[in-house]
């Protein structure tokens, strides 16, 4: 990959792991000191939130980035583009949280769900989109750890009782509202607002339609699987949520391989650079292969030491729920390489949104059969989700075919890193049993670090063994990072 690529991919990567941080060190504070109950009830309004925050949004997001980014060398159709998008973002914002509050008016008194509604009123202000056009991946790096920072301050200070869940909810929320403030004021140092027509401003919607639907998808799978939980009594809504947070900070740090390199393959493919196209997909989606694959299958091997870490016995149901979560998380990582590196960067939204929507109904339809026998639980929804999305995974591999049949992307590579990395995490654990459930957190969190270190390094040498053209390639960086270092 070229320098420029692997540059902005450091700069995501940081920024994925400053985000990552939370769950990390507060998640596990928060999962023990606040009441099950209590996060549960959060947890059903956040769940109502994230159905209405797509339309909030509107793909603007996606939309945003690709309009900035082919105008950010002209300063006038700079501010008028952007002027454009805000003023729709402004007419959006507080037509959806009207709705929003219409709703919660019928539904609930609880003061979380207003809180949630103020979040989604200042919904236009979400302007990042505009420091990725220009790259100003600093700013995002300081800012997001000025913020992280201040938000563990907050939680440690003022969430000490297990009945303290309105003050988690206004910091969790208020850190959402400074967030986009904080990058507002920063665009409009090199962004001012012009007048702009009615007309420019809601002719907008036809070109946002579909990326709306496209980047919405999630809510036919995750966001109605959570719909449907937060339908039922009890704590399930609460596991499968944590997991996914988990799941999502963890795996999410590769995804950045994948979406810095959309721009550079959309570009080949317009030019009919096969070649190049067909080098870079290949090489990219492996490297993402390589570190996204054996980090899944040692959650599911993890599944339930993780979970008795993070939030102790009251969560300890929870560890099937990784397990599994994790197994989908494999399908996921083959359907995202599929979506954005294949289909969306050759222009095939249409075909995808198809699929998608196919897989959604089935998806949907298992659901309601859970519901109607009353077997709707964490794990059984994210089973039903499995179903789907191997349905999914099968659409899109068919449709790549039609395009190019070398750029269908489960290749040989896919099953030998599951493999060997299946094959690992076990002999590892044969040779280090767990720990039994009384031992002291310190030597839980030990041993999982004894346990990941020691298959990293065994998935490692098995690949150089077998002259993996990816393992020889990261070493082959980090032995070129270690020279330049002893050069100093």
């Amino acid at each position: 990959m070229s320098a420029s690529i692997k540059k902005n991919a450091i700069a995501k990567v940081l920024l994925t792991i400053v985000n990552i941080l939370i769950p990390i060190f507060l998640g596990p504070y928060t999962a023990r000191i606040l009441d099950v109950g209590l996060y549960s009830e959060y947890n059903r309004a956040l769940t109502l939130f994230s159905w209405f925050l797509p339309f909030a949004l509107f793909g603007i997001p996606t939309f945003g980035l690709r309009e900035i980014s082919s105008v950010k060398d002209n300063i006038n159709k700079l501010n008028e583009t952007f002027s454009r998008i805000f003023y729709f973002h402004i007419f959006v914002s507080f037509f959806v949280s009207s709705v929003f509050l219409v709703f919660i008016l019928l539904k609930s008194k609880s003061v979380i769900y207003y809180l949630m509604w103020g979040q989604l009123l200042t919904t236009f202000l979400f302007v990042e989109y505009v420091n990725e056009g220009f790259e100003k991946f600093g700013f995002i790096l300081y800012k997001n750890l000025f913020l992280r920072l201040a938000y563990i301050v907050l939680i440690l200070v003022f969430v000490r009782k297990s009945s303290d869940i309105i003050a988690f909810a206004c910091i969790s929320i208020g850190f959402g509202i400074f967030n986009n403030i904080f990058s507002y004021i920063y665009i409009r140092k090199y962004i001012t607002l012009v007048k702009c027509s009615f007309y420019d401003i809601f002719i907008q919607a036809k070109g946002l339609f579909p990326v709306l639907i496209l980047s919405n998808t999630s809510m036919l799978y995750t966001n109605l699987d959570c719909l449907f939980l937060s339908s039922q009594i009890g704590n399930e809504i609460t596991y499968y949520m944590i997991v996914r947070a988990i799941l999502t900070a963890i795996t999410s740090v590769f995804g950045s391989i994948i979406v810095v390199t959309i721009p550079r393959l959309s570009f080949f493919y317009a030019k009919g650079s096969r070649n190049e196209f067909l080098n870079l997909l290949r090489k990219s989606s492996n490297i993402f292969y390589f570190f996204i694959l054996p980090s899944c299958v040692g959650l599911i091997v993890l599944g339930n030491q993780l979970m008795n870490l993070y939030g102790g016995v009251k969560y300890s149901a929870a560890g099937i729920v990784m397990s599994v979560f994790s197994f989908r998380f494999i399908l996921s990582a083959i359907i995202a390489v599929a979506t954005d590196q294949v289909l969306f960067a050759t222009g095939n939204e249409k075909k995808l949104i198809k699929i998608y929507f196919l897989g959604g109904l089935l998806n949907i339809s298992g659901n309601f059969v859970l519901l109607f026998l009353q077997r709707l639980t964490a794990v059984s929804v994210i089973i039903t989700t499995i179903t789907a999305e191997t349905l999914v995974i099968v659409l899109q591999q068919l449709n790549i075919r039609k395009i190019d049949k070398d750029f269908v992307t489960i290749n040989k590579n896919v099953f030998k890193y599951i493999f060997i990395s299946t094959v690992v995490f076990l002999l590892v654990l044969f040779l280090f049993p767990f720990p039994n459930s009384y031992a002291t957190i310190l030597s839980q969190f030990l041993y999982i670090l004894k346990y990941i270190f020691l298959c990293m390094l065994f998935y490692a040498v098995v690949l150089f063994i077998v002259k993996d053209g990816v393992c020889m390639y990261v070493l082959a960086k980090i032995k070129g990072l270690i020279s330049k270092k002893v050069s100093l």
